[in-house]
């Protein structure tokens, strides 16, 4: 059986690999934080939200494991400590009791920093020739402007 060549996906480029590693620390922050919108959420609108913050928390969770295994892919290791994750992920909290818009906008807040620096990840990795992850980076940026538009349109009303 040939073997498969992955030295080309060596750590030889640390700023993938970080960019990597604050991605999956930036999913488990979007994951508590949306998981407190999702649980704590009050008002007339509880069941519409609940059921979209209950997606959006179960995306962070893949997310979180794709970019995990990227990682693992580039032959590094991803450590997965919530203490490590926490001040890693620099999203906002969100405090309990809080209104539904309030909510809704802390949720907004954490997706701009987490497409910001996706997009920035992003780049990174294209300009260094890795084009897998420049091509799954770019989905997940996709994919978390989706739910910005459609979390934005439920505050324009």
């Amino acid at each position: 059986m040939a073997s498969i060549d992955l030295s080309s996906l060596s750590t030889s480029n640390p700023s993938v690999v970080n960019g990597l590693r604050k991605a999956v620390a930036q999913s488990y922050g979007l994951l508590a934080l949306s998981h407190n919108a999702h649980v704590n959420l009050v008002g007339p609108d509880f069941f519409q939200l609940h059921a979209v913050l209950g997606d959006i928390y179960e995306g962070a969770l893949g997310d979180a494991d794709l970019y995990a295994e990227r990682v693992r892919a580039l032959d590094a290791f991803c450590p997965i400590c919530l203490t490590e994750m926490d001040s890693a992920s620099d999203l906002p909290c969100l405090s309990v009791p809080f209104a539904a818009r309030d909510g809704i906008a802390t949720v907004l807040s954490a997706f701009d920093i987490i497409i910001k620096d996706l997009t920035s990840l992003m780049n990174t990795a294209d300009a260094t020739g890795d084009k897998v992850t420049a091509n799954m980076i770019q989905d997940r940026v996709a994919a978390a402007q989706k739910q910005v538009w459609q979390l934005k349109s439920y505050l324009r009303n």
